[in-house]
């Protein structure tokens, strides 16, 4: 295994040895040193719903989990040169590293960021990466270096429903993932254009509890994680995520669960990738908790009106938002994913201060 970092080739034991003071170098250079030297590795989760969690693995439990990919996904079919431009502090980020480690294959590492793609040339040699979706519908995206990578990973949060036909279109092979942090990275995967749903990978099995929430079982070891999603079969073996009950909206009763409405307003404004909608929720005096819709672009009374009309037309018209809030950037957790939470707390203060 070979590192590639700012233009040079390192070892192992050169890359750990050198002297930089920017983080992302510091996080891939820390879990290199656990994995020399087998010791446990500590991960936070998110926190994107609830207060973040340490969570703490084996070598042993990376390496299942990294060959789990790397059958599922057929990669050592073919030589690989993987790109991290995932921060290594956090389990999607730290799964690269330990997959070019199990494949024993070149490994290049880019500061992350949202532009990621203007540091990616045309010509470059990556044949799997794992991306977040904000790095993908930045506006540096590049379509022909996306292109040339033969597999690519989508995780971290949900994907709309126009990027995901967008992806569909590309030749290389492009996946959504569904996993956790406790899981050590993603336990099923959707292909763009061939899958409806989820599928779960080898050696993990998907079942719903009598709530409707996802249960996920690693069979080699019997251990069965209890989750928040909500899940609904599309097929046999294929599952769709409709939601997650630690999101639900509770107003005057009435239970409402964002995700789903969250899509038909994509649908309502149309395609454009660079904009983003979230249903989040406020405290209410008579309700308990109101529903609004905050998004990254400006919306007039009409057009608030006529979404509303629309999503009545598709079974939404006492979950409809009666109010809207335009938000500057909408606030992601450390390593890219929608917190929810913080959206909440914003909304809340904008009330407070009466500026809705």
């Amino acid at each position: 295994m070979h590192i590639f970092f700012e233009a040079n080739q390192y070892s192992i034991q050169e890359f750990v040895a050198l002297k930089s003071e920017q983080t992302f170098v510091m996080h891939a250079q820390s879990f290199l040193k656990n994995w020399i030297s087998n010791l446990p590795f500590t991960f936070n989760s998110s926190g994107s719903t609830g207060t973040p969690k340490t969570l703490t693995f084996a070598k042993e439990s990376l390496l299942e989990s990294a060959f789990a990919t790397i059958q599922a996904l057929n990669l050592s079919n073919n030589p690989q040169h993987i790109l991290l431009c995932l921060s290594a502090q956090f389990v999607g980020g730290a799964m690269m590293l330990a997959r070019a480690l199990a494949l024993d294959c070149p490994i290049t590492i880019l500061e992350p960021s949202s532009n990621v793609f203007s540091k990616i040339g045309s010509e470059h040699p990556y044949t799997f990466a794992s991306f977040v979706p904000m790095q993908i519908m930045s506006e540096d995206f590049n379509l022909e270096s996306f292109k040339k990578i033969e597999v690519v990973l989508i995780g971290g949060t949900s994907v709309s429903k126009a990027l995901e036909v967008q992806l569909s279109a590309y030749p290389n092979r492009v996946y959504h993932t569904y996993g956790m942090s406790e899981t050590l990275s993603h336990v099923a995967l959707k292909r763009f254009g061939l899958m409806q749903g989820y599928k779960a990978i080898q050696p993990y099995s998907i079942n719903l509890n009598q709530d409707g929430c996802i249960l996920i079982t690693n069979t080699n070891s019997q251990q069965i994680i209890s989750t928040h999603d909500i899940g609904e079969w599309v097929g046999e073996k294929e599952f769709i995520i409709t939601g997650r009950t630690d999101f639900i909206i509770n107003s005057g009763g009435l239970k409402i669960n964002p995700e789903p409405i969250e899509k038909i307003v994509w649908e309502f404004f149309g395609s454009d990738l660079h904009e983003v909608f979230v249903l989040a929720k406020a405290k209410h005096t008579l309700l308990g908790e109101e529903a609004i819709l905050v998004g990254t672009r400006s919306i007039d009374e009409k057009e608030l009106f006529l979404l509303k009309e629309y999503l009545s037309a598709r079974g939404f018209k006492k979950e409809a938002p009666k109010r809207y809030s335009r938000i500057n950037q909408i606030p992601l957790t450390l390593n890219g994913k929608l917190n929810r939470l913080k959206v909440n707390e914003w909304l809340d203060s904008q009330l407070f201060l009466g500026n809705l």
